[in-house]
C-alpha cells in the first residue's frame, strides 16, 4: 500500500475507523486518491484468481460429478462453490440470451397466430405461450414448490426443504448448461429446434441429469434411482404446469 493510500484513517464508503488495506466494516478496499489503470488490472487479476476460481470449480464439479456439489454445498462446505441461486440465475441468463441470439425462442405474435388457426380457446392460447416462450422462467419459479413436493415425498432422508431446493437448483443450473450445448448443436447442423426431436433430446438430458444428481446426493443404486427420479422429474413439470395455470388465471381474469 502506498503512502498515499494509508493517509486517510476513516472508510471513504462508510467512515468507519480503519487499519490495513481493507474495512472491517462493510470490506471496502482502503484506496486513497484517483482510481488509476493499475487498480483495475488489480481488481480484475483478484477476480480471475478469487471469485472465478469458485465458478470454475462449481462447473467442473457439476458435469464430472453431478448431486456431488449440491451435498456439499448442504453438509456445510459452502465456500469453493458459488451460491445455487445465484448459480441458477446466471446461467439461466445465459441460456434464455443463446437462444435469443440463435434465433431459438419463437415470438409471442407468431405463436398466437399459429395458435388461433389451430381453433383453441383463449384460455389455452394464453397458457401455451405463456409457457412455451417462458418456460425456463416458469420452471425456475416453480422449483420450490418441485422441493415441497419431493421433500415429503422422501420425508425419510437426512435432508430438508432448503437442502432439497439447493440439490434442484443445480440440477437445473447443469440441465441449462446442457441445453446451450444443446442449442449450439441444433444451430450448428442447422436442425430444427421446434422439431419433436429436440423436445425428445431435451427430456432425455432432463431425465439423465436429475437421475445422476439424486441418485448421488440421496445415495441411491441405479436401480432405487431408476424408479424414483421419474417422480422428481414430473414434480417439476407439474409445478411448472401449474405456475403457468396459476398465471394464465390473473392475466385472462384481470
Amino acid at each position: 500500500m502506498t503512502a498515499q493510500n494509508t493517509a486517510a484513517s476513516k472508510c471513504m464508503n462508510c467512515n468507519t475507523p480503519i487499519s490495513g488495506n481493507y474495512c472491517s466494516h462493510c470490506g471496502q478496499k482502503h484506496i486513497v486518491g484517483e482510481l488509476t489503470v493499475g487498480f483495475f488490472i488489480n481488481t480484475f487479476i483478484d477476480a480471475l484468481t478469487n471469485t472465478d476460481t469458485r465458478i470454475f470449480r462449481t462447473f467442473k464439479d457439476l458435469f464430472i460429478r453431478p448431486g456431488h456439489v449440491a451435498k456439499l454445498y448442504a453438509s456445510g462446505k459452502r465456500k469453493q462453490y458459488v451460491n445455487p441461486l445465484r448459480l441458477c440465475f446466471v446461467i439461466i441468463g445465459l441460456y434464455l440470451a443463446f437462444l435469443a441470439l440463435t434465433g431459438g425462442i419463437a415470438t409471442l405474435n407468431e405463436y398466437a397466430l399459429h395458435q388461433q388457426q389451430a381453433g383453441i380457446s383463449e384460455f389455452a392460447k394464453v397458457w401455451q405461450e405463456i409457457y412455451i416462450n417462458h418456460r425456463i422462467l416458469i420452471y425456475l419459479g416453480a422449483l420450490p414448490f418441485a422441493a415441497l413436493v419431493v421433500r415429503f415425498s422422501f420425508y425419510k432422508s437426512d435432508y430438508n426443504y432448503i437442502s432439497t431446493l439447493i440439490m434442484l437448483l443445480y440440477s437445473s443450473a447443469l440441465y441449462c448448461l446442457y441445453g446451450i450445448v444443446m442449442v449450439s448443436v441444433f444451430k450448428l447442423f442447422s436442425l430444427d429446434y421446434f422439431s419433436e426431436y429436440r423436445r425428445l433430446v431435451e427430456s432425455a438430458i432432463g431425465l439423465t441429469v436429475f437421475y445422476q444428481s439424486a441418485k448421488v446426493f440421496y445415495g441411491w443404486s441405479w436401480l432405487k434411482g431408476l424408479i424414483l427420479v421419474p417422480w422428481i422429474f414430473l414434480s417439476l413439470f407439474f409445478s411448472a404446469y401449474l405456475a403457468a395455470f396459476l398465471i394464465t388465471s390473473a392475466i385472462t381474469l384481470f
